[in-house]
């Protein structure tokens, strides 16, 4: 906000010209006090109208003051108006952007009821709740399956010893 308002400028002009307008009578005065035989009473009219002029001068500067500090108030306000509008934006997109983060797709993956209870079987602590998963272990129900890069599953005979890793196929 430009904080030279209509109010601001009107004064500093009229501060201004009364300053210039107090110039003449000052002039008129240094003329008088320097002659040999100065005219008083005329000496004395020209420090009136240039006193009248400052006094004019002083007031149109107070104006100024004023306005000045009334347009700084509003422009202070209008700043901080404006960083709370910028604030409030720049939160409804943050919250918009997690808002599309959230809903984005995401990848899941489902366990099968063999490949629990393989996995109750290996925990020490999965085996504690579930009493069944060491007779799996030792005799499981299921032949093995390997999965290959496109896939698919195939099953391993009981008599090859497959690993409780994960064994991929190329």
């Amino acid at each position: 906000m430009n904080i030279l308002t209509p109010g601001v400028i009107s004064g500093l002009i009229g501060a201004s010209n009364y300053m210039h307008a107090s110039n003449a009578p000052m002039a008129v005065y240094n003329k008088e006090a320097a002659k040999i035989n100065p005219d008083t009473e005329k000496m004395g009219r020209a420090l009136g109208v240039a006193g009248n002029a400052l006094n004019s001068a002083r007031s149109e500067s107070d104006t100024a003051a004023e306005e000045l500090e009334k347009a700084q108030e509003q422009a202070k306000k209008q700043e901080k108006a404006e960083q709370e509008a910028k604030l409030q934006k720049d939160m409804e997109a943050k919250i918009k952007a997690q808002q599309e983060y959230a809903n984005q797709p995401a990848d899941t993956v489902e366990i099968s009821k063999e490949g629990q209870l393989a996995l109750n079987g290996n925990d020490p602590a999965g085996a504690q709740q579930n009493p069944d998963a060491v007779e799996i272990k030792s005799q499981p129900a299921v032949e093995p399956k390997i999965y290959t890069s496109d896939g698919t599953a195939f099953t391993v005979s009981a008599d090859i010893n497959v690993s409780p890793a994960i064994s991929v196929r190329v």
